[in-house]
């Protein structure tokens, strides 16, 4: 048996004692957890009836405590999960993963964990990929000028992924100012405006002048993202991070017109291996500004409460099982 917090009800979890998972497959490996972080996905995902009586947690590293068949892998050995399985689905989405003392994942997502990164940096690889594979879509160029929507987790990562490209200028709107204040205090590097400002736009395009090259939208409203098309220069590139279920009117006429570039971002389990060395050899930024907090099991039904306030200050809360 082990300790695990299953979705009880839509929007409910419960921690209680489950079986552990067994090895089935040629290709699973047995994971001991030792950092799971809380994914805002994982918000919306509880409140999605489908999900009861799953095991949620994707952004997770822990250690080999069964390798199964692998030729490759042995016991003990430290191990960040990437997403991207290809024959059982994503656990902690498709599977059940990482809000847990053990996981069952496919033996091709085990990606070797350096020894200078520790488990709850670790754990913070997925989103870290996501802000790296959103600036890399956005082709953010030295001397380029940025815009971001949205002062969140991922958005302050691409912020960081931003400098480290070589943008000469970082700006960002949003429309909670204890979000505003917390990005401000882990080092952000950008301007940031006030969403709700009746100048926003004549104050961005002062402060870039005249324009942003490269502009990213994770918020995904229909304010935000035709703020994007109003401060972009004509044959800029636009980065959509959001994902909706409803669909989002934008002005058209101004993406045709100013001849913008407008891409979708989704996907980050190919940039881990790049992140990972990143982190590992250039060490350009340190990640643990975005912890908050660091629980245990029986704390995660109250962390997810509190991350899902309209004005929470929390970016990560790190599950140590």
């Amino acid at each position: 048996m082990m300790k695990a917090c299953v979705l009880k009800d839509v929007s409910t979890f419960e921690v209680k004692e489950v079986e552990r998972p067994t090895l089935v497959e040629d290709d699973e490996v047995l994971l001991k957890v030792t950092a799971c972080s809380i994914c805002g996905s994982d918000l919306e995902m509880r409140k999605n009836p489908a999900y009861i009586g799953r095991i949620f947690g994707h952004e997770l590293c822990g250690v080999v405590e069964d390798p199964g068949k692998s030729t490759r892998l042995k016991k003990g050995d430290r191990i960040i999960m990437n997403t991207g399985a290809k024959r059982r689905g994503c656990p902690g989405v498709r599977t059940d993963g990482g809000y847990a003392e053990y996981v069952l994942v496919e033996e091709d997502d085990c990606l070797p964990m350096p020894e200078n990164i520790s488990d709850h940096i670790g754990s913070l690889l997925e989103p870290l990929a996501i802000g790296y594979g959103i600036a890399e879509m956005a082709d953010i160029q030295p001397g380029d000028k940025v815009l971001i929507t949205g002062c969140g987790i991922i958005a302050s990562m691409v912020a960081r992924w931003a400098k480290y490209r070589g943008a000469s200028y970082i700006a960002m709107t949003e429309i909670s100012e204890v979000k505003i204040a917390k990005a401000e205090e882990i080092g952000t590097p950008a301007q940031f405006f006030h969403a709700a400002d009746p100048d926003l736009v004549d104050k961005l395009l002062a402060a870039s002048d005249g324009g942003f090259d490269k502009a990213v939208d994770c918020p995904g409203n229909a304010a935000t993202l035709n703020l994007t098309l109003d401060v972009t220069r004509p044959l800029g590139i636009i980065v959509e991070a959001a994902i909706h279920y409803k669909p989002v009117e934008f002005n058209y006429l101004k993406l045709v017109m100013k001849r913008l570039t407008l891409r979708g971002f989704y996907l980050s389990s190919p940039y881990f291996k790049e992140v990972i060395r990143i982190m590992s050899e250039e060490a350009p930024f340190h990640p643990t500004v975005f912890v908050s907090e660091e629980i245990d099991i029986d704390g995660i039904p109250d962390a997810v409460e509190r991350l899902s306030a309209p004005d929470s200050d929390l970016l990560k809360v790190v599950i140590h099982p």
